[in-house]
């Protein structure tokens, strides 16, 4: 069995692209095949078992941006967050980025307030 055997119950990559109907592999290997890497190194070069509990700490650290997150969530809680002073102050920022980053032309400038705006979202 090989390394990247392990998580994909047994099945190699040209078996799961076949299956999957990929002409190319580089379809697979763009879209479809994990960031992560699940090889574990040190087990390869000491010829151990493979460990993957530390898998498990990374894959819940990914943070993804859903710019419609706020429509969604219930009434109540939309207006708690609403009625929230740091909210508020950050939307207010976002907002006042937003204006200032439509009246430059100058990608110099724009910049900075990319970049705080970024950080506020």
């Amino acid at each position: 069995m090989s390394c990247l055997d392990g998580q994909n119950n047994g099945y190699s990559i040209a078996k799961r692209i076949k299956f999957a109907g990929h002409n190319n592999a580089d379809t697979f290997f763009g879209l479809y095949a994990p960031e992560l890497s699940t090889v574990d190194g040190m087990a390869s070069y000491w010829n151990k078992k493979r460990r993957t509990v530390q898998l498990k700490g990374f894959r819940g650290l990914s943070l993804h941006h859903y710019p419609q997150l706020l429509q969604s969530l219930p009434a109540k809680v939309e207006a708690n967050l609403d009625n929230c002073a740091d909210f508020v102050s950050i939307n207010k920022g976002v907002e006042i980025l937003g204006e200032k980053l439509r009246g430059i032309t100058l990608e110099d400038k724009a910049q900075p307030a990319r970049a705080r705006r970024e950080e506020l979202y």
